[in-house]
């Protein structure tokens, strides 16, 4: 099968699905593009239908799905793709119940992030979660869709393989944590904060992260344990992808 044709009906579906979050939460399916992408989708046995150019085919005649295969012309690829130079391989991906109830999180290196609305910056955040073996990340609803095409690139696809918790009363979700033993730190500007250095390292943490110009909103702040990190100089605050690195190495890394 060769499509030719961007009026297709399923590159239709395939560009809904890219740029309509709610189109990917109803058929539970997202975009990706790239090599890097449909290679850690396939491999986390996400992959259900594969887009690809004759070009990309003949360069790499040893990747293949299990899924339904699909050639489509190069038009079709620039349709597709969000960059100048497109690679020539797009998939669909299965997401079916990678979204999970915060009551079944029991424990464990936790990261919360609280209407954390850039697309790279979560994505980045994910990375660094999952190169410092966190084992669940609690999301509020108003953050950007996990499975946004710009989250799952900066994010180098762990979206596919981090545990991901969403939560429409993320105060409560937080006190629900605190509540099975767990100690729920958040990062903070304010007097009452522990520095970063003195934090007692326990078992069971969670780390909230709070919006990029806004940081954690007062009902989330009446749940945590303030937390801050500790700068010489004239700055006041460190961005929200930057500040979660280091409290994670802080916390987890070590």
């Amino acid at each position: 099968m060769m499509i030719s044709s961007t009026k297709n009906e399923k590159i239709k579906f395939a560009l809904s699905l890219k740029t309509d979050a709610k189109a990917r939460t109803q058929n539970g399916l997202c975009f990706a593009e790239g090599l890097r992408l449909c290679a850690e989708a396939i491999a986390s046995n996400r992959a259900k239908t594969l887009f690809f150019t004759r070009e990309f085919a003949q360069k790499h005649p040893d990747f293949t799905s299990d899924g339904e295969r699909i050639e489509i012309g190069d038009n079709v690829a620039k349709t597709l793709s969000d960059v100048q130079n497109p690679q020539g391989v797009f998939c669909l991906c299965d997401v079916g119940g990678l979204k999970r109830p915060v009551s079944q999180l029991s424990g464990g290196k936790i990261l919360a992030l609280e209407h954390l609305a850039d697309p790279g910056n979560l994505g980045t955040i994910l990375r660094t979660a999952e190169a410092f073996g966190v084992g669940g990340v609690v999301l509020s609803s108003d953050c950007a869709d996990v499975f946004s095409p710009k989250v799952l690139r900066a994010g180098m696809g762990c979206s596919f393989r981090l545990p991901i918790y969403e939560s429409d009363d993320f105060p409560s979700a937080l006190r629900v944590l605190s509540e099975k033993g767990i100690a729920v730190y958040g990062a903070m500007l304010c007097a009452t904060a522990i520095s970063v250095k003195n934090l007692r390292v326990c078992e069971n943490i969670a780390l909230v992260i709070g919006n990029e110009a806004n940081g954690i909103t007062p009902q989330t702040a009446e749940v945590v344990i303030p937390v801050v990190i500790p700068m010489k100089g004239r700055a006041e605050s460190l961005n929200a992808a930057s500040a979660a690195s280091i409290l994670l190495w802080e916390l987890f890394g070590k």
